[in-house]
Formats: structure tokens, C-alpha cells, sequence
């Protein structure tokens, strides 16, 4: 799957979209690579953007794994956004494993109810377009 993020340390912001398939070595990668990014911190907010997602190809257990891997900590506010009703019952199970976690997660399906939720109406603009530069980058390992 083509994916990216972003780290905005100014903003305490992660960015992270996806495209087309999405697989559990895709989000695995993904969260192994902030993980390891020196610019990292885990109380972040996180806006995920999954609206040109086709395909979530990860079952139940996938789901609890990318649960348990999950670089986030006390603090971070993670928004998701997808499109489709799938997508969004997936997001909802993810949501489900991490009640327990320190960090907090809501799901959308537009963006900008997501950036209000996470206070960051006055940067719209600056976080679409930032999406939109995003590189289509391979996230497997």
C-alpha cells in the first residue's frame, strides 16, 4: 500500500494517509516507523486520513495486533477518517482494543469535524495541503 506520514513538532502532529490496499504489514510498518523516528513524541495528536483506502485487507486479529503496537501514549488525541462503512466498522474495532490504552481516538467520516475535535480548525488549510503533497511511499518492511 502507498503511504506516508508527517511529523509537525510545531503543531504536535502527526499525519498519516493512506491509499488503495491497506494491509497488517502495512499499519505495522507504519507503526514501527514512528516508533523509531527520532522526532516522534507519544502524546501527538494523530490525524489519520483513510478516505482513498479501497480495501482494509486485515481481519480481527490483525486489528488487535496494530491494537497493541500502537506507538501512542498518555495524551495523544488520535483522529481517523475514512469513507467507506467497512473501513469505518474496522476503525471502530481498532478504536474498541485501544479503550483501555492512554491515548484517545475518535473516527470520522470528514475531515473537518476530525481537525475541530483535535483543535486544529484554524490549520485546515495548511493540513489539507499538506495531505495533498504527501508521497505515495511502499509501507512494507
Amino acid at each position: 500500500m502507498p503511504g506516508s506520514y508527517l511529523l509537525h513538532s510545531t503543531r504536535n502532529l502527526v499525519i498519516s494517509r493512506g491509499w488503495d490496499i491497506l494491509t497488517l504489514a502495512d499499519l505495522l510498518t507504519h507503526a514501527r516507523a514512528l516508533r523509531g523516528d527520532p522526532g516522534f513524541v507519544p502524546s501527538f495528536r494523530q490525524i489519520v486520513d483513510l478516505r482513498d483506502v479501497t480495501d482494509l485487507e486485515i481481519d480481527a486479529s490483525g486489528i488487535r495486533q496494530i491494537a497493541d503496537e500502537s506507538p501512542f501514549g498518555a495524551g495523544a488525541s488520535r483522529a481517523i477518517v475514512v469513507k467507506s462503512d467497512v473501513n469505518y466498522g474496522l476503525a471502530r474495532m481498532f478504536q474498541m482494543l485501544r479503550a483501555h490504552a492512554p491515548d484517545e481516538i475518535q473516527i470520522f467520516r470528514d475531515m473537518s469535524p476530525a481537525l475541530a475535535w483535535l483543535g486544529l480548525t484554524q490549520d485546515q488549510s495548511a493540513i489539507e495541503a499538506a495531505l495533498a503533497e504527501m508521497p505515495r511511499v511502499a509501507l512494507t518492511e
